[in-house]
């Protein structure tokens, strides 16, 4: 009771429009803080073993996923479909029929393909290609092809052959080569360097080759341009933005590093999983670029409330436990929420979209860690230096109660009706 009555009496004294000091959060008070302020406490008093830890962590997945990684499987099934179950009938009665292929195409510079010097390049090469590594049964340019039965001849049905790999001016003529096992990424770029070998005599010949097929396009696929870089890309805009909406290195370097660190984890990770499960090359990339953004905006949340209770007296250890305790319960439910969503992705039923949630709900697992663990540890590090190296002219704590956002809040709710 005489708690309470101090505490009054202070609330009277500070005025209507001041900031009232916290019940229970001083030294002497035996009621202690929340637990996600404790565990804030904690990280920012005990912050370089936090840090180590951390760093230990990100060292030892390194060397596990360099060790024991899997290769990326890039499968598409839709179960229960029509089109499913004929590729699965085909693949359990014709299975060199069901495996990929390649397609070799011959183009003659001048004259036709049955030019005695070019067809016996073509045949060569032929020859070749069927001597590939499970290469089932290749169709040449001037291999017949059934077209059809005509007719009966001594009581037996007569088929009908015509040559259709040569276009009408007999210039252009292709081969396909047949496999009768699925590959994989490195299987494809062997594939590919052996069917370069093969064509060897048609190109000495004249001959202009070209290949393509689903493990051409695996073996030697196109560059990938701007998409090879694209979350350097979004890290260095994020620098760029958070530089300026905080204004200050040390204030953009927390949220840069909690969300690196958490990314690079979960490669690591992804890449251990990937030697048991069957994981595509898309998951980790669409994983990678939403675990990015969760975790700069995670940790952004706990840094401006950090910053915003050193702006109004707090001591660091104090500010950390109240980040921690009001945005981080924030950080806590939204990753959470969008865990959810994502795994909500498994009802679509189809495996490829369901195995993109799975390992994008890893990568925010990771980053909601990231933000409640290394941010508040960071913080601790850097205690009242969060604005070093300010690209402000002014170097005292930011005001948060002058800034535009603030002005914005105020202006909506002082007149809900017209912005409404």
């Amino acid at each position: 009771m005489t708690q309470l009555i101090e505490a009054g009496e202070r609330a009277h004294a500070a005025g209507p429009g001041r900031p009232h000091p916290p019940v229970g959060r001083g030294h002497g008070d035996p009621r202690r803080p929340a637990g996600l302020e404790r565990w804030g406490r904690f990280c920012a008093r005990r912050h370089w073993p936090v840090i180590a830890a951390w760093v230990l962590v990100v060292l030892s997945l390194g060397l596990v996923s360099n060790a024991h990684h899997g290769t990326p499987v890039n499968t598409f099934k839709i179960p229960g479909s029509q089109s499913q179950k004929a590729v699965d009938l085909l693949a359990s009665q014709f299975p060199a029929a069901a495996g990929p292929s390649a397609t070799v195409v011959f183009e003659s510079p001048s004259g036709p393909l049955t030019d005695p010097n070019y067809r016996e390049a073509i045949d060569q090469t032929v020859t070749n290609l069927k001597g590939l590594p499970d290469v089932t049964a290749v169709t040449g340019p001037f291999d017949p092809t059934a077209t059809g039965i005509d007719g009966l001849e001594s009581g037996q049905p007569v088929l009908q052959t015509q040559t259709l790999n040569i276009n009408g001016r007999q210039n252009v003529g292709f081969a396909t080569v047949p496999f009768a096992a699925q590959l994989d990424a490195n299987q494809s770029k062997n594939v590919f360097v052996a069917l370069q070998k093969a064509t060897a005599p048609a190109v000495a010949a004249g001959l202009k080759v070209d290949l393509g097929g689903p493990v051409v396009d695996a073996g030697n696929p196109p560059p990938p341009g701007l998409s090879a870089y694209s979350e350097n890309i979004g890290l260095v805009l994020a620098v760029v933005i958070l530089l300026i909406a905080l204004g200050s290195f040390g204030s953009m370097a927390v949220p840069i590093g909690g969300a690196i660190v958490s990314v690079g984890v979960s490669h690591s990770l992804v890449a251990i999983l990937g030697s048991t499960f069957d994981i595509s090359t898309a998951a980790p990339a669409i994983g990678a670029m939403i675990g990015l953004g969760v975790g700069i905006d995670y940790a952004l949340f706990i840094v401006t409330r950090f910053r915003q209770g050193l702006s109004e007296g707090l001591q660091p250890e104090e500010a950390v436990g109240r980040a921690v305790a009001t945005s981080g319960s924030a950080v806590l439910f939204a990753g959470i929420t969008v865990c959810m969503a994502l795994a909500g992705l498994h009802f679509v039923g189809v495996p490829f979209i369901a195995q993109l949630g799975y390992v994008s709900v890893l990568f925010v697992g990771v980053a909601v860690v990231t933000a409640l663990t290394l941010v508040p540890a960071l913080l601790g590090a850097l205690g009242t230096r969060i604005n070093a190296l300010s690209i402000h002219h002014r170097h005292e704590t930011v005001d948060v109660h002058t800034t535009l956002s603030a002005r914005w809040a105020s202006a909506t709710s002082d007149h809900p009706v017209r912005y409404a």
